[in-house]
Order: C-alpha cells, then structure tokens, then sequence
C-alpha cells in the first residue's frame, strides 16, 4: 500500500465509523500519538517527583534550609501541577491579556531566571566583599617582609 491510500484508508475509516473514539477505529497516527503524549506525562512527572524528592533529601542532611525547601517545593510542585493541568496557563493567559498560555508561561520562566540570576549576583558580590574583608586581615595580622 502506498502512503496516499494509507492515509486515504486511514480517513474513511475515521470518518465512517459509528464510534471513533473507540481504539480499533482510531487511525494509527492518532493512537501513537496518544501513546506518545501518555508516556512522556509519565516521564515528566517522574522527572519532577525525582527533583522534589532531591530538596527533601537536601533538606534532610541540612545542605538547604527550611525557607529554601518551601521555595523549592512551591516551585516543584507549581511546575507538577502545570504538568497535570496545562490548562492553567490558558486561563491565566486570558487573565493577563496575553494572546498564548505558551507565552505566559515563557515570560512567567524569564520573570523567575531573572529573580534567580538577581538573587545569586546578590550573593557573589556579598561573598567578594567578605573574602577581601578576610585577605585584609590576614594580612595585617600577618605580614609579609621582603629581603633586601
């Protein structure tokens, strides 16, 4: 069979059956797609329960504070639920004015890595400032004289 009469195959079969959501009716692009969509939910959702689960884990052995582990699983489960119901941002979107959930949720992503970015230039610039504060006293407390 060539790819015309596949697809021409595939068409009347759709549109003369009775019941088309039924499986045997669907066409087969239509079920590998579903199939397509359903397992890779399932790998997003096991993705994000894994980095959930690495802030408790992080939280447990006291690498990040309690404030950092709300954030963290605010954040984690916001992108869950997002996962869960993609709708979300379709109705924020239309909330906001913004033509696509698509867009919010890139400039909502853009708005966070800009926080983000902010908040660890924040604390580069207090770590430099405390490492000079350091090196200074070091070296008043031990001073270095050269030979002649």
């Amino acid at each position: 069979m060539t790819n015309a009469a596949i697809i021409e195959h595939d068409t009347n079969l759709t549109q003369t059956s009775a019941n088309a959501g039924n499986a045997r009716t669907r066409s087969p692009v239509a079920r590998l797609g579903s199939t397509f969509l359903c397992s890779n939910f399932s790998f997003i959702s096991i993705a994000l329960v894994f980095a959930l689960s690495r802030a408790i884990l992080r939280y447990k052995d006291q690498s990040i504070k309690t404030n950092e582990l709300v954030f963290w699983a605010v954040v984690w489960g916001g992108v869950i639920c997002v996962a869960i119901f993609p709708s979300i941002f379709v109705t924020l979107s239309k909330f906001l004015g913004i033509g696509r959930g698509v867009d919010t949720l890139i400039y909502t992503g853009m708005i966070i890595l800009f926080y983000a970015l902010f908040r660890i230039y924040v604390k580069v610039e207090a770590q430099q400032r405390e490492m000079t504060k350091l090196v200074r006293e070091i070296a008043i407390q031990n001073p270095v004289h050269k030979k002649k």
